[in-house]
């Protein structure tokens, strides 16, 4: 007879402890645990209510109605209940692996966070879930467990749980994942409970980025890893980004539509400008802007003036003198910056940050060095160091040195400044 190799061994051991007295409950788990959830997830309801607004918005723009699912669940006992998901799929069907075909691009950037789960707060504030837990599974799934397997349903599902930080999106096989959660049921206990919370923000804040090459342009493999304070600070700035630009798109609506009818009035063609510019890590995007140009004008004006500036004069301001592509209506919105407002819809998107670095057109990068490069290690942003020194009016060497400046002292108070002093510049027309 052949030995048992360690996953029927595995199976043998849970089977033992299935088809014999069921073990006892403790103090944690029968008083302490459920206590914690109550109170976790009424305080989590609302110190996420901002970011659920936020999220619901971007869901309602990028992806349309419902922004909710809810999908019935096996809870403790067998019980049935509907969890919580914003949808981030074509369809009213919702699925578990990540490179599902049916999730929309914005979908996918909320699974990769984990934002799509956010509304399970509620589901835990109603005690149909843990905090900490078995992975939630669905009731034709559920079906299908051989008796032993069922012993996971002796404690709620969790929003988190050793599912998450051990098996995520790994293609673990079903067996494999009630494995997992039986380990947990049997190792449950208050400080399990928070090594399991603190490897899930690390499984969240560490979430893999498939790092870009844009060929010809610059091998981002060289960029600088991040530390776990900068992942942090990016967590906390991702959503600041969110929450105010989906504010400031709702309340500026009347001011957008406007300027867009102004630009149509004045000149024919369309109100926003679209061009590819180079984001995080190299990657392309492209940014919206209120056109503020005779409709149809090529980039090459720009593209020579920016290259004698980085051959031979460095020290020549940015702005081109007497642009004749720019209308009046167009020198009006870039004197105020309202060119610039639509950026919000890259801001709320991701592409973009409130706060960062100029994005670059690709033919800039060309003409970056290594040391320059680094630019690209920070999103870039409607406003930055460079905006409030001296908006348009500074040297292309003053620039660089300012967007790497800010890519090496970048903080929340170090944001919160630059913003302070970006509508004083606004507001003066003129930089520090």
């Amino acid at each position: 007879m052949m030995p048992a190799t360690g996953s029927e061994a595995r199976q043998f051991e849970l089977r033992e402890k299935a088809l014999g007295i069921p073990r006892e409950r403790r103090p944690y788990e029968r008083f302490g645990k459920p206590l914690l959830d109550r109170v976790a997830g009424l305080m989590l309801s609302a110190l996420t209510l901002p970011a659920v607004v936020a999220i619901a918005v971007y869901v309602w723009v990028r992806i349309g109605r419902p922004i909710l699912y809810r999908e019935e669940r096996v809870g403790r006992g067998g019980q049935l209940f509907k969890m919580n998901r914003f949808r981030t799929m074509t369809l009213t069907d919702s699925a578990d692996a990540d490179f599902d075909s049916r999730i929309l691009p914005a979908g996918r950037f909320l699974r990769r966070w984990s934002l799509d789960e956010v509304p399970q707060v509620w589901n835990i504030a109603l005690g149909h879930m843990s905090l900490v837990g078995p992975r939630p599974e669905r009731p034709q799934i559920v079906n299908s467990y051989e008796p032993w397997q069922h012993r996971r349903h002796q404690v709620k599902p969790g929003a988190t749980g050793l599912w998450q930080v051990t098996a995520r999106g790994d293609g673990r096989h079903m067996h494999e994942h009630v494995d997992v959660d039986l380990e947990y049921v049997d190792r449950l206990s208050f400080l399990y409970d928070l090594r399991i919370v603190a490897r899930t923000v690390g499984v969240v804040l560490r979430r893999p980025e498939k790092p870009t090459i844009i060929p010809g342009v610059v091998d981002t493999f060289a960029l600088p890893k991040r530390t776990w304070g900068e992942v942090g600070y990016l967590m906390v700035k991702r959503l600041a980004d969110i929450v105010t630009s989906a504010v400031l798109l709702v309340v500026l609506s009347p001011v957008l539509l406007l300027i867009a009818a102004a630009i149509k009035v004045e000149s024919r063609g369309p109100a926003h400008f679209r061009q590819v510019r180079v984001g995080h890590k190299g990657r392309l995007f492209r940014v919206v802007k209120f056109r503020t140009m005779l409709d149809g004008i090529t980039q090459e004006f720009h593209r020579e003036h920016y290259e004698r500036l980085a051959e031979s004069a460095p020290d020549l301001e940015i702005r081109l003198p007497a642009d004749p592509r720019v209308t009046r209506v167009g020198r009006f919105l870039r004197g105020w910056s309202l060119d610039e407002l639509p950026n919000l819809w890259n801001v709320l998107h991701g592409d973009m940050s409130l706060v960062g670095p100029r994005p670059l057109v690709p033919y800039e990068v060309d003409l970056h060095t290594q040391g320059q490069i680094r630019r690209l290690d920070a999103k870039p942003g409607i406003t930055g160091m460079a905006q409030v020194k001296g908006r348009s009016d500074i040297t292309m060497e003053d620039r660089v040195r300012y967007d790497l400046q800010y890519v090496d002292q970048r903080s929340i108070w170090f944001d919160m400044k630059v913003l302070a002093r970006t509508a004083l510049t606004v507001l003066t027309t003129r930089g520090d």
